[in-house]
């Protein structure tokens, strides 16, 4: 695994429902996997999380907040920098990924940009 480095940022919001999801799945010491995928089709880029036991060889490991994320090589330069937040409304409640770093985008409504 590769040394431990300043990934992203996570908001007061997003580290208490994390830990509320490792409590409730009694996954305490858990990694949280972050990935980033092909968003929408115009360059954009999507997010996801999932829990894993342990991280794979070549994954980044990054300690935030007391939580442990693992991105994958591949992921890392895409992730780096991101803020995770977690929200609530009458419309929808759920992990947002904010991206100051990505480059301001072709108006295609997918919200990566």
């Amino acid at each position: 695994m590769s040394s431990q480095v300043a990934l992203l940022s996570l908001t007061d919001a997003a580290t208490s429902k994390i830990n509320e999801i490792l409590q409730k799945d009694s996954t305490n010491g858990a990694f949280i996997r972050l990935s980033a995928t092909q968003g929408c089709g115009c360059g954009s880029v999507g997010y996801e999380m999932s829990l894993e036991e342990k991280p794979q060889d070549l994954d980044v490991i990054s300690d935030i907040s007391g939580l442990k994320f693992a991105v994958d090589k591949g992921s890392f330069e895409k992730v780096r920098g991101i803020e995770i937040d977690y929200v609530t409304s009458l419309e929808r409640s759920g992990f947002k990924i904010n991206t100051p770093n990505a480059k301001s985008g072709g108006g295609c409504g997918c919200g990566g940009h």
